[in-house]
Parts: structure tokens; C-alpha cells; sequence
């Protein structure tokens, strides 16, 4: 479903990609996104799709950092495109 559109980049929150596991229509989701050492993490790869794992954009506090490196890792993927 979200590997197969146009899409280049697909961004889901990790209580979401909890559900999406769950549902079982999503079994290639892993458990654990991986990292490259960037703030974005990756759930999983295809030729032309990737799909990160992001702090939900509501997060604040101790995880406010982390969130606005991510969105300025996203700025600079969708700069690119």
C-alpha cells in the first residue's frame, strides 16, 4: 500500500507504525526503525520508497530537539525533490 504509490518519502510516528503492526496488513514494518546517525530513523527501504520514523508533531519537552532536527532533516529532503 504505501511502498507501491508515487511517493518518495513516507514519514510514520513509531505509535503508529505500532498499530499498523498490529493490524497485520503491514508485516514488512520491523520492530525497530534503523538509524544512519542522522535524526531520522528508517522503517524500511524500496527502490524508490523510504519510509522514516519521525517524532509525532506535537512532541515537546525532552524530545523537542529531536523534533525539530528531524523536520530540518525533512526540509532538506523535500529541498532536494
Amino acid at each position: 500500500m504505501i511502498c507501491a504509490g508515487s511517493a518518495l518519502y513516507v514519514f510514520v510516528p513509531a505509535s503508529f507504525a505500532r498499530l499498523m503492526r498490529a493490524s497485520g496488513a503491514f508485516r514488512w514494518l520491523p520492530k525497530v526503525a534503523h538509524s544512519d546517525g542522522g535524526a531520522l530513523q528508517g522503517w524500511y527501504r524500496t527502490g524508490t520508497t523510504t519510509v522514516f520514523c519521525h517524532c509525532r508533531l506535537s512532541t515537546y519537552g525532552y524530545q523537542e530537539q529531536k523534533k525539530r532536527d528531524q523536520i530540518g532533516e525533512i526540509r532538506s529532503l523535500v529541498e532536494v525533490v
